[in-house]
Order: C-alpha cells, then sequence, then structure tokens
C-alpha cells in the first residue's frame, strides 16, 4: 500500500540522489571483490539506480489502467523512502544523518508528510486493515515528533474548527509534541526500531547490536558476547527471518506500565519453533523528553531462560 502511494508522489531529488549515491558505492565494491574490469563497472554503474520496490508490479498495473484512460499522462515514479524508513526503523533525524541530507532535510519532511496525506486520503476502507492503520498513524506520527505545522494545518483545513476555539487555539503557543501520546504510532515505532535490532542480528552485524544500550548498566553486550550468545542460534537454525511474516504482530507482545513498557519480540526460525526472542523496555519518561522510542536491552537468548 505504501509502495503504490509513493509512486504517484513528486520525486524528492536530493533524497532520491543520495540513494543512487549508496547503491553505486556498494556496486562498486561488490564488482571490485569480484574482479570485473574497468570498463564493465562503468557500464553496469550506469544502470544502477535509487530502489523500486514492487517497480514491475506497479508498471504493470499502471499500464493497464491507462489502456482503459489514455488521456492520463505517466506520471508513475515508484520509489522507497518513507518505505525504507519504515522497513530500517528510523526515526527520520536518524534517516538525515545517515544519508547526509542536512541541507535537504525540509525536502524529506514535506515529502513524507505528502505521503501521509495521500495515505489518509486515498487508502479506502476495505483496504485499511490493522497493519496499513499502524502504518498511517507510525507516519504521522514520524512527521509531527520533526514539526507537526504542516499536517496541523492540512487537518484544520480538512476539518475547520469552531471560531471561538480557533481563536483561543492561536493565542498560545502550540505544546511541545508527547511520542507517546498516539500509543498506535508509539507502538510501531518500537517494533520497528526492534526489528532493526533483528536485523542486525541475522546480518550477523555484532559490532552494531553491541551498541545498544543495555537497561543494566553493569551487565554490557559486547560484540564477543553477541556473537557468542547468537552462535547458539545458528547451531539449531540455519537463518533468521526477516520478512514480512518475522515483522508480524504474534511475535511482537507488549505490557504497559505506567512509566515503561516492557517488551517481547521472537527471534522466526524457518520452522517457526519461535524458541528464540529478544526482550526490551521502553522508557516512557524518556521518550517524552528526547522525542524518540528510548529503547534498553534486557535479554536475548532462548525464551524462557
Amino acid at each position: 500500500m505504501l509502495t503504490v502511494a509513493e509512486s504517484v508522489l513528486e520525486n524528492p531529488g536530493p533524497v532520491l540522489a543520495r540513494q543512487v549515491d549508496r547503491a553505486k558505492t556498494e556496486a562498486l565494491a561488490a564488482m571490485k571483490r569480484e574482479g570485473l574490469e574497468y570498463e564493465e563497472r562503468m557500464a553496469l554503474l550506469a544502470e544502477v539506480t535509487y530502489p523500486k520496490p514492487r517497480e514491475e508490479f506497479v508498471y504493470g498495473t499502471f499500464n493497464e489502467w491507462r489502456t482503459r484512460h489514455p488521456w492520463v499522462e505517466d506520471t508513475i515514479r515508484p520509489k522507497s523512502v518513507a518505505r525504507e524508513l519504515f522497513e530500517r526503523g528510523m526515526t527520520m533525524r536518524e534517516y538525515v544523518a545517515d544519508y547526509g541530507l542536512k541541507r535537504a532535510e525540509g525536502v524529506l519532511l514535506r515529502y513524507l508528510s505528502d505521503a501521509y496525506k495521500t495515505l489518509l486520503q486515498t487508502v479506502p476502507i476495505s483496504a485499511a486493515t490493522d497493519d496499513v492503520e499502524d502504518l498511517i498513524d507510525w507516519l504521522g506520527g514520524t512527521v509531527r515528533t520533526v514539526d507537526s505545522s504542516l499536517i496541523d494545518e492540512w487537518e484544520r483545513l480538512r476539518n475547520p474548527p469552531d471560531d471561538d476555539l480557533a481563536v483561543g487555539a492561536h493565542a498560545l503557543p502550540p505544546p511541545p509534541p508527547d511520542i507517546t501520546t498516539n500509543r498506535r504510532a508509539f507502538r510501531v515505532m518500537v517494533r520497528n526500531q526492534v526489528f532493526s535490532w533483528v536485523q542486525w542480528l541475522a546480518r550477523r552485524d555484532h559490532r552494531r547490536f553491541a551498541d545498544v544500550p543495555s537497561a543494566d548498566r553493569e551487565d554490557r553486550w559486547t560484540v564477543d558476547r553477541v556473537a557468542t550468545t547468537m552462535s547458539a542460534y545458528w547451531e539449531d537454525h540455519d537463518e533468521l527471518r526477516t520478512d514480512g511474516a518475522a515483522r508480524g504482530a504474534q511475535w511482537f507482545a507488549v505490557t504497559e506500565h505506567a512509566d515503561h513498557w516492557d517488551v517481547h519480540q521472537v527471534l522466526l526460525d524457518p520452522d517457526e519453533d519461535a524458541d528464540w526472542s529478544l526482550d526490551v523496555r521502553v522508557d516512557l519518561i524518556r521518550s517524552r523528553e528526547e522525542e524518540r522510542p528510548v529503547i534498553q536491552l534486557v535479554r536475548l537468548g532462548p525464551t524462557g531462560d
């Protein structure tokens, strides 16, 4: 659903340019490892572009639709910006830092805001599943944590408030955003970030996982400790799944408390034995103060240990 929505939005040029740069850098490194000649590398690099998920489906569906609407211009533009943000479990600030988009932050913010509006206005009720509703709430919450004015003004235009209330509202400065207010959106932010940790484990990126903050300062997770712990997982399983099914709600459980959440994330193996998991704690007080999910690792290992 998000992929289709993004395909009808204007291209955020600076963001896509950074994606192309990274894709070419990674492709060039891979080609050098394979020992390809310079001319061949340059020819292949010329074909590298930014990610276009479900490209054949998007173009195929649009072209079929145009056969019955021939007057419509060819304006379909598949891309992955909001989708990449979602799949990588990143905040907008982290995404900006990762791609070096400080000077194009406004372009990215407006693009994400447009993606949110498009989803909110165009997704038919029959397609608005719980997962889609979660996605829409997450995207709106992501934009609001950076700058709520774009969405707030748009929503005022869609649903004009009572005149007296509007005057009173504009007389006071807006309160700082509380990222935990929208529980649904905040839950998706937490789920995305925790799942990004699962992706690191699946790629055996032990160094990156070791940087995850621990709930117990005296019980740190070093690179060696992560590697040793996960070696027991790899003895029993050939793969750690990170597909859509592994993101399923049945593998992610939240227990809410007044000042924190306890989260249980199953590490899904190919046979769905669900015998490994990680537990984390979400500090709600710090999350409000820092305007981002503050998550700390409690446990990683076989479920029940």
